[in-house]
């Protein structure tokens, strides 16, 4: 064994055919082999500029923006606005504002305000495109650490498909703009061609030392992969900051050299409702499963994929694959994983559980009660994922566990301590209720006023499973978005899976768009689609830099890292 004594300045490197690494964790924490050897730590006054800068606008854009494609409009609260037209994207940034008095949203250092502003100017843009005719559908709720604080990003399906009208994405974003807050006049606004029905909207907050930023966009779901290459730190919010932020930013330096000894595991365990309402769930969750795994394949994470259901009377065992009863995982040398996964003939895959099961569904006592001793590996990185239509029924209506007699109900602070300690990253595929039942004597008010309908079905619940995964670094989404849009919540997954696999974290909050990478002195190009090059990955804890395709370091490799970012 080693034992670490530097700081946690790491590197994750990954390609499609496998992972050779280095690997540090935190100070005296004993790791396998040798970490890698991390050689200085610079600090000097940058010399990045803003691509966009405002004038009346409290906002900085960086990364490949045009500043042809973008304007201001307004006055007391102006917005900042870029339309590209080869991609029907319309977006905007501009001051947050509060719903009830109009004033700019002062400091959220504080995760306590930054989470009810998050749900206050969510739940307005969710309202203002109902308003409008919309059925809309969260694909996408997290927070992450950026380059000033705490940036959250949510991602809506939005669908004018029953209200039988067409929209274009300028005229979504002009609605959401005047909804937030701007006093732009939005008859004079650029909104395009209404030729389209189905959108995405991405919403993000920025957090900051005096006040909260916060940028909206539309964009056709036809659009969404030209735009996430594009546009994608924009919608997520790391790359904007407030103005005057590139004066105080400083660079920041890393070098490592490649060990042969790494370690890249994920253990994913997800925890499926099996009760007699979640037969389109099921088949959803099945739907776009080569996607899934031939992306999670060509992440080159270790990974084990293993589930359990809801019901308390059998989900102490992990689900048995179809092909051997012997194995209760998935690995990336399974053959024919797909089908171990979601096989629906019959609906034998560890992910199709059937729909038999009692309907007492107790999701966080079978993720904390099932097995796991021949699944979770030492070292490895653990993740769990809940899927289900109803909420937790033991710390919303402290119902037992199905055939459990005798056992004591535990409330919702008792589950959150035991998995927060337990150190697991959860997301929930779940329904979209808000309200929290932290212990016996609260109210969980009403699911039937926040009832999901939508083509992935109905749904009630869901909050407390929405919590954990909030607070433990994960995402949440709408269990009633359409099944071609779950792929989107697989992409999460992936993505924080190959973060978390690396646990090399940098030291800084970086600027992603600043990130520079040399290896042996020759510069490696980020790729954002992670195809063949390096990339940044922001997780709640701070940035990680991954390696894929060609540009996979070998051993005794000298890796140079040089980024900027906003001193404390």
């Amino acid at each position: 064994m080693k034992w670490k004594a530097m700081s946690t300045a790491t590197l994750l490197c990954v390609s499609a055919i496998g992972l050779s690494g280095c690997l540090a964790d935190a100070p005296n924490v004993p790791v396998e082999g040798d970490p890698p050897k991390e050689r200085t730590q610079g600090s000097d006054e940058s010399t990045t500029s803003p691509t966009v800068s405002g004038q009346d606008v409290n906002i900085e854009l960086y990364g490949d923006i045009d500043p042809d494609l973008t304007q201001e409009a307004g006055s007391d609260n102006p917005a900042l606005l870029l339309d590209d037209s080869d991609v029907s994207y319309a977006g905007a940034g501009m001051t947050a504002t509060e719903s009830d008095s109009g004033s700019a949203v002062q400091s959220l250092a504080a995760s306590a305000d930054f989470q009810k502003q998050i749900a206050d100017i969510s739940g307005r843009v969710k309202t203002a495109l109902e308003n409008d005719g919309a059925s809309v559908s969260e694909l996408v709720n997290r927070v992450v650490q950026g380059p000033t604080g705490e940036v959250a990003s949510l991602v809506y399906d939005v669908s004018y498909e029953s209200a039988g009208t067409t929209k274009s994405s300028g005229e979504l974003r002009n609605l959401l703009i005047g909804e937030l807050g701007s006093d732009a006049n939005v008859a004079e606004l650029p909104s395009g061609t209404a030729d389209q029905a189905e959108f995405r909207v991405a919403l993000a907050l920025v957090a900051t030392p005096d006040q909260a930023l916060t940028w909206v966009s539309a964009f056709p779901v036809a659009n969404a992969g030209d735009v996430s290459s594009r546009y994608g730190a924009l919608n997520n919010g790391t790359a904007i900051v407030p103005a005057g932020t590139s004066r105080n930013l400083t660079k920041g330096q890393n070098e490592f050299e490649q060990s042969a000894s790494a370690s890249n595991a994920v253990d994913i365990l997800w925890v499926i409702d099996n009760s007699g309402s979640m037969g389109e769930e099921q088949e959803n969750l099945g739907a776009g499963v080569d996607q899934f795994f031939t992306k999670l394949n060509s992440a080159g994470v270790d990974y084990r994929l293993a589930a359990t259901t809801t019901d308390g009377s059998t989900c102490e065992s992990l689900r048995s694959l179809p092909a051997d009863d012997t194995k209760t995982f998935i690995t990336p040398d399974t053959p024919n994983a797909a089908a171990q996964w979601s096989q629906d003939n019959p609906t034998t895959g560890i992910a199709r559980p059937g729909t038999s099961g009692s309907p007492n569904e107790t999701g966080f006592y079978c993720a904390d009660r099932v097995d796991r001793s021949t699944f979770d590996r030492e070292g490895a990185a653990d993740i769990t994922v809940f899927v289900s239509d109803e909420e937790e029924n033991e710390t919303s209506d402290e119902d037992q566990p199905s055939g459990q007699s005798g056992y004591t109900v535990r409330d919702y602070n008792t589950y959150e301590q035991r998995f927060v300690e337990r150190g697991d990253t959860f997301f929930a595929i779940v329904g979209e209720h808000d309200q929290i039942k932290r212990t016996a004597d609260d109210s969980y008010g009403d699911t039937n006023a926040t009832e999901c309908n939508g083509e992935g079905g109905e749904a009630e619940g869901g909050s407390h499973y929405r919590e954990v995964a909030r607070v433990t670094g994960g995402s949440a989404s709408s269990i009633c978005s359409k099944a071609s849009s779950w792929s989107v919540m697989y992409d999460e997954i992936i993505e924080t899976a190959t973060g978390l696999a690396s646990r090399f974290t940098l030291d800084r909050s970086v600027l992603p768009s600043s990130v520079e990478v040399d290896v042996n002195g020759q510069s490696v190009a980020r790729d954002p689609s992670r195809q063949n090059g390096f990339d940044v990955i922001l997780l709640e804890d701070g940035a990680r830099i991954a390696f894929y395709g060609d540009a996979l370091p070998e051993n005794g490799d000298a890796i140079t890292v040089t980024y900027d970012y906003v001193p404390e």
